[in-house]
């Protein structure tokens, strides 16, 4: 697993997996689902379907500020390998924590589902975006209770808080940016940024070994 895809791994981890609903349940616009199979992925028996991944697709091109519609052949190929693997660990978190018997409250699912529905005016727009992706409250909370358990699982399984930077290393990343990067700020000026970004870098490193083991465990196909 690359670092780009190792990245949108822990995007998908982080942002949690409500925005696939949120996002569209049928084919996404610059994503036709006629050259994609109804199951593009199965992970130890449980399928990934071809709209998941079509919708991915776009929540990630999203990001990049690209239009999945403007990609050539081999780019988009790309995009969609990338969008598949994040998927499919994500799966192996969440299957991984199932086994443990981690669940999610009602009152952690009432909670998200409370800040979900503060980004819009009213429960009546909320509800209308539902109606127009073809989905449920029920569909949502639902995929809120998996975010949770994840999050869950990682906070128990991997021990994140114990990740620490040392100044020799803030040094070296430091020397190394600047010598690609004019007028770079000062040492004194981004320590601060630096050292949370060589933690990210060392969290993701931890998360990647992890997905590895659980992948070398487990039984994947990829149907696309």
């Amino acid at each position: 697993m690359n670092k780009y895809i190792l990245i949108v791994v822990v995007a998908v981890v982080l942002m949690g997996g409500v925005w696939l609903y949120l996002s569209g349940s049928t084919a996404p616009k610059g994503v036709s689902l006629s050259d994609i199979p109804e199951v593009v992925a199965r992970v130890n028996g449980k399928d990934i379907s071809g709209s998941d991944l079509a919708n991915f697709e776009i929540q990630l091109a999203s990001g990049q500020g690209i239009d999945v519609a403007s990609l050539d052949g081999e780019s988009r190929k790309q995009l969609q390998t990338q969008a598949l693997d994040a998927l499919v660990s994500n799966m192996l978190l969440f299957q991984a924590a199932t086994a443990l018997t981690i669940t999610a409250t009602e009152a952690d699912v009432d909670a998200q589902m409370t800040t979900i529905k503060s980004q819009f005016q009213d429960d009546t727009e909320f509800e209308a975006l539902l109606l127009a992706q073809g989905i449920t409250e029920a569909d949502v909370r639902e995929q809120i209770a998996i975010d949770i358990v994840i999050q869950a699982y990682l906070v128990s399984t991997l021990d994140f808080d114990a990740i620490t930077v040392t100044e020799a290393e803030i040094i070296a990343m430091y020397e190394q940016e600047a010598s690609l990067v004019e007028d770079v700020p000062s040492l004194e000026e981004v320590t601060d940024q630096v050292e949370v970004f060589l933690v990210q870098q060392k969290q993701q490193e931890l998360l990647s070994a992890h997905i590895a083991d659980l992948y070398a465990d487990a039984e994947v196909e990829i149907l696309i």
